[in-house]
């Protein structure tokens, strides 16, 4: 109370919700809410910064016992096309142009299925500014994708990167 809303903390639980992030750990959960309070209230902003701090958690969920994590990642050109359309406001509204939107959505979903054939779990590995916006995106077409950021993963498990979005 006095340093978070319980609107805002609703918010934030339903965020990691909706991604498949377990919310046990609300110690951690608080705690992060509490550091990063000062900084912004923004319930996404918020939810990013409690992802950082289950990091761990989240990818044993994702890959229980293994020290190695399968991830696609996107080709370094279409990731710095996606961060600059995030910065003049386009991919966050929704605004990235139709055609590269279709092609995005159609080489995960083709990288996905490739992934689950070869008995991993989806994971997509993007720089945390477009973690977010890529998530909301692709939700509605993989629901079973899990995106993960950059920052989310611990230092102890190394990524193996099985196919490339958007080369």
């Amino acid at each position: 109370p006095g340093v978070i809303t319980l609107t805002t903390l609703h918010k934030v639980l339903q965020n990691l919700l909706a991604e498949g992030v377990h919310i046990r750990d609300m110690q951690t959960i608080v705690e992060t809410l509490i550091e990063h309070a000062a900084m912004s209230l923004d319930a996404h902003s918020l939810s990013a910064a409690v992802r950082v701090a289950l990091g761990r958690a989240i990818v044993q969920e994702i890959a229980p016992g293994q020290q190695e994590l399968p991830v696609m990642t996107l080709d370094h050109r279409l990731e710095r096309l996606l961060l600059q359309a995030l910065q003049t406001g386009g991919a966050e509204g929704g605004g990235i142009e139709p055609g590269l939107a279709e092609t995005l959505v159609n080489q995960t979903v083709q990288a996905s299925q490739l992934q689950e054939q070869m008995g991993y779990t989806p994971v997509l590995l993007v720089p945390a500014p477009l973690r977010s916006m890529l998530a909301r995106f692709l939700r509605r077409t993989l629901p079973q994708l899990k995106v993960l950021s950059h920052a989310e993963l611990p230092d102890s498990r190394t990524i193996k990167v099985t196919h490339l979005v958007g080369a």
